[in-house]
């Protein structure tokens, strides 16, 4: 309770939004629709309910399978789905909602008309070992993908009595989508137990798995070490393609000694969409080539946004990329000529390295394998996301993403595409209150580095797939604040509730779930119709985070290379501190100015913190360089020894040393101390401090705005809390209710203000300091003062 209460800056629109805030600043929900159980009247009440209790805009999916509801009444993707579909978007328009269409049923991106040579794509090889010294006329079979999985496939998201799509069926069984790539030759070690030796851990050095352990910046070299006798000379390796016919015979004079034939081609994954309607489930597209997400584009997107006509940029606003469940792809019929353009070298000679070998030396072919890995991310990026981004572009439809998951790519760079980088966070635990212990499994760094993102390629706005959970019905608003208002201060500025279920049905109470995966933000729920002041305080919070510029002292380039994923992403800056993450070409773009890191997105930082490793390539190498010359304050973790990449080897490594000994040695970069010890050398005081209170830290150019949150459940009196601002006058805005105020009680000393500040059990407030001449008033301690009784009155009673 406020008393002497007074609404500041009448005029000021940045308190009026915030005690009235704009739609776009609203939560949004995960949407979802069931098994094609599906109304219009049901599409028409969940839209209302969400705007009466101020939703802003829905994320839709759609999820159909043996775990859950019975097939409903409508067909996906039967013109009675379309109607229903148009239905939904021409709704969300009247009422004044955002709608954000996942791009495919279920959680991948692809289904019947996707065929097997447009499918991801996987290397494969065949072996054949021969004595050489003589002609050889020999028929090398032909390398096949393990089809077991489909059985798999069926048995566990088939429905007993359900069927696969007959055209799918008939392309996996008929069509080969098999294509050649080489044959390659070389000779064999004498050593027999050399000869057996292969790289361990293959599938994730290769890059069609993410190592969830050991994360992406190993370098094998360092972990293994082979029988000398394993290495293959790259010199003895061998193309003999041109000694193969089309029908797979080969005819060659082969020199003596024994040699290892490998037939290397590249085939489908047979990698299948899911949880997708039966009829609806065919192969995922080749994310490494356009013509993947074009076939993909025109046989399901297309038609929805054309039949949407006017909507279309109105209330049919974005298109959005769920996290990657649809796993990895090495190869693509394109990939020899874009490595060769991009890494500058041909791989071909390199590929018995996929096949477990030693080329050269360990080091030698750990650096064809981060070639690889890298040249895959950035394919991915550019013929797959930003070719989809540009396929919606003359829609004025953007784009967002959840830009992690089961894959190998940069997450840094692939949120960079999206309009707007989405995160999510899960809610554990059967407790009271949800469990706030950060861990690889409820993705609390997907936050930091997904609003990382957001912030160095000038996006406004990271939304999060809020609350993702299996606790049931036991939470409501209450206890799911603090951990939201923890999200908020890890950059998190739209909430997209996880998640609404579709409620086609008046007569079923509570209804349909997305299994017992989620919050329950729709209409049966009891607390539902209560809900409105909580989303209030949301878009309170939202539409304040998305003001200005965040504001942070480092920003910490991760590295370069792929896998780079959230999941190994948890650096912790010292206590009061904060930091974005950035991408290599977010690095790249950096300005120096006045001693500062500047980006173009209007970012700016104090300092630059290299990777907690010791590779770089040379063009990044030269960047840094670069920066210091021009007088960046640069901090180092490790000292660099060369590149990760074959390419420029061993030119370029020599020239990267030469730089290192330069900077490292004349001191002109910081090294070997901690952060404390950097910040405190020159007297650079935490950003904001007060026990264990969290906080995130705007700026505009008026104001500096604080969001301070308790997420304790207990109330605690009197904290002092200290702002690194000077010159401004502080007023507390309270997002629950709307109401501002000035706070009397504050003193300013060497560039910081300090205030005491009571919390509530997980009560949050914004500190607003603004341009305000004062005086220098000593800390006093009614900022808030006690409620008295003074009299009880029991009779009638009159005011003057």
């Amino acid at each position: 309770i406020f008393i002497n209460f007074h609404q500041l800056n009448a005029q000021s629109s940045l308190a009026n939004s915030f005690q009235s805030p704009p739609d776009e600043s609203r939560p949004w929900v995960f949407w979802f629709w069931i098994n094609g159980n599906i109304t219009q009247e049901g599409i028409t009440a969940d839209l209302e309910a969400m705007k009466d209790a101020g939703i802003g805009g829905v994320l839709w999916m759609e999820v159909s399978g043996s775990f859950w509801a019975p097939d409903g009444p409508i067909e996906p993707n039967s013109q009675e789905w379309h109607e229903a579909f148009q239905w939904a978007i021409s709704e969300s328009r009247r009422l004044g909602l955002q709608f954000d269409m996942t791009f495919n049923f279920g959680y991948g991106g692809g289904g019947p008309w996707i065929t097997p040579e447009n499918s991801m794509q996987k290397l494969v090889w065949t072996e054949h070992l021969i004595e050489g010294g003589k002609q050889y006329s020999i028929s090398l079979n032909k390398p096949e993908v393990d089809r077991s999985q489909l059985k798999k496939f069926e048995e566990i998201w088939f429905r007993h009595d359900e069927q696969m799509n007959p055209k799918v069926r008939h392309m996996l069984d008929s069509v080969d989508s098999y294509r050649d790539i080489a044959v390659l030759a070389f000779l064999l070690p004498e050593n027999e137990e050399a000869s057996k030796y292969r790289i361990p851990e293959l599938e994730f050095e290769s890059g069609l798995k993410r190592n969830r352990k050991k994360g992406g910046f190993r370098m094998f070299p360092d972990i293994i070490t082979p029988p000398r006798e394993a290495l293959i000379s790259r010199d003895n390796v061998i193309d003999i393609t041109k000694f193969m016919d089309n029908t797979g015979q080969l005819n060659w004079d082969a020199p003596k000694g024994k040699w290892q034939i490998i037939r290397f081609g590249h085939a489908s994954n047979l990698q299948l969409t899911r949880p997708c309607p039966a009829h609806m489930i065919g192969l995922e597209c080749d994310r490494l080539s356009k013509t993947g997400i074009e076939a993909h584009f025109d046989n399901f997107m297309k038609k929805i946004i054309e039949r949407s006509g006017s909507n279309a940029g109105k209330s049919l606003t974005f298109a959005h990329i769920d996290s990657w469940e649809a796993h990895a792809q090495n190869w693509t019929a394109t990939l020899p000529k874009e490595f060769e353009k991009r890494r500058d070298y041909n791989p071909i000679p390199w590929l018995p390295v996929l096949s477990g070998r030693i080329i050269g030396s360990p080091e030698l072919s750990s650096r064809f394998l981060w070639d690889l890995r890298y040249t895959v991310s950035e394919m991915m990026l550019d013929n797959f996301v930003d070719r989809f981004k540009q396929l919606l572009k003359p829609h004025n439809i953007k784009l967002s993403i959840e830009a992690y998951g089961n894959m190998t790519n940069d997450n840094i760079s692939y949120a960079g595409i999206a309009d707007m980088p989405v995160s999510e966070f899960w809610a554990f635990g059967k407790k009271e209150f949800p469990s706030q212990v950060p861990s690889r499994n409820n993705y609390y760094t997907s936050s930091k580095v997904m609003s990382s993102a957001s912030h160095t390629y000038g996006r406004p706005v990271t939304g999060s797939e809020a609350w993702t959970s299996d606790r049931e019905w036991r939470d409501h608003p209450y206890t799911l604040k603090a951990q939201g208002d923890k999200m908020f201060c890890m950059g998190v500025n739209r909430m997209i509730g996880h998640l609404s279920a579709h409620q086609p049905y008046a007569n079923m109470v509570p209804g349909l779930t997305h299994r017992k995966w989620g919050m329950h933000f729709n209409r049966f729920n009891t607390w539902w119709q209560y809900s409105r002041p909580w989303h209030n305080y949301l878009s309170r919070c939202q539409f304040m985070l998305q003001q200005g510029e965040f504001v942070a002292d480092v920003i910490y380039w991760f590295g370069e290379g792929s896998p780079i994923n959230v999941n190994d992403m948890d650096f912790q800056m010292p206590k009061g501190y904060d930091f974005d993450y950035a991408s290599t070409e977010i690095v790249k773009q950096i300005q120096v100015r006045d001693g500062n890191l500047v980006l173009p997105s209007g970012m700016c930082y104090k300092y630059l913190l290299l990777p907690d490793h010791t590779r770089i390539t040379l063009s990044m190498m030269k960047k840094i360089k670069e920066l210091v010359d021009n007088g960046a304050k640069v901090i180092a973790q490790k000292r660099f020894i060369g590149s990760p990449s074959l390419a420029d080897y061993p030119e370029g490594d020599n020239e990267i040393k030469k730089m290192v000994a330069e900077l490292w040695d004349n001191h002109r970069v910081i090294s070997g101390k901690t952060l404390d010890q950097v910040f405190a050398e020159v007297n650079l005081p935490p950003d904001f401090s007060g026990l264990e209170l969290d906080f995130i830290h705007r700026k505009t150019i008026e104001e500096d705005i604080y969001f301070v949150a308790n997420n304790k459940n207990e109330r605690i009196e009197g904290i002092q809390c200290s702002f690194r601002v000077d010159n401004k006058t502080p007023e507390l805005w309270n997002p629950e209710t709307g109401e501002i105020r000035k706070l009397s009680g504050f003193s300013k000393k060497e560039g910081v203000i300090n205030i005491s500040l009571d919390f509530e059990p997980s009560q949050s407030w914004f500190v607003v300091f603004e341009k305000k001449a004062t005086d220098n008033i000593p800390l006093a301690t009614d900022n808030f003062p006690v409620i008295k009784e003074l009299r009880i009155i029991t009779g009638p009673w009159s005011v003057k």
